[in-house]
């Protein structure tokens, strides 16, 4: 029972711990040989055991997972029924206190006016325990960089203004930011 354990924790949980918690070797100064058995084990979740198609699963039976929200119970429940149906000795559930937020009362889009393009419609969205704008709004100049190195450089003239960081994604980097 142990080695199908084994391979039950290489078919499902690496694959899922390797997309929750992607290990990169590039922020690490000094070589260590341990980051590069993590690049195989992400490598091997992502390309041959799945790790998509049950990130996939998740995502679509379980939804939006705020801690505390039906899609967050959703998803213990979902792995809970996963780990039984591959057959792991003893699985249960263990009761614990989430702090949850509630989202109040927002606006769903918002604009912006800029002498260069224009009245500009965006969607917004409030993230959890995130502070609210002030019915005032934000209101300044908006400075539009690509790389964390622009903003360093522009220093005390970006204060006061918005800062738009704008690059494009790379698809084959897992930690995009």
């Amino acid at each position: 029972m142990k080695s199908q354990q084994l391979m039950i924790l290489n078919n499902l949980l690496i694959p899922i711990f390797l997309l929750v918690h992607p290990i990169t070797a590039q922020d690490n100064k000094e070589h260590n040989p341990y980051m590069d058995i993590a690049k195989q084990l992400r490598i091997k979740g992502l390309n041959e055991l799945g790790a998509y198609d049950i990130l996939e699963e998740l995502v679509t039976v379980a939804g939006m997972r705020l801690a505390g929200s039906p899609g967050a119970a959703a998803a213990v429940e979902l792995t809970q029924q996963w780990m039984q149906d591959l057959g792991f000795d003893d699985v249960h559930l263990e009761p614990m206190m989430v702090q949850r937020w509630v989202r109040g009362l927002v606006e769903e889009a918002s604009v912006v006016n800029s002498p260069t393009v224009g009245t500009v419609p965006l969607s917004i969205c409030a993230l959890g325990n995130s502070i609210g704008t002030s019915e005032l709004g934000v209101t300044a100049p908006v400075i539009e960089v690509h790389s964390l190195d622009k903003v360093k450089m522009l220093g005390e003239k970006a204060k006061g203004k918005i800062v738009f960081y704008n690059r494009p994604l790379d698809p084959a980097h897992i930690v995009t930011f």
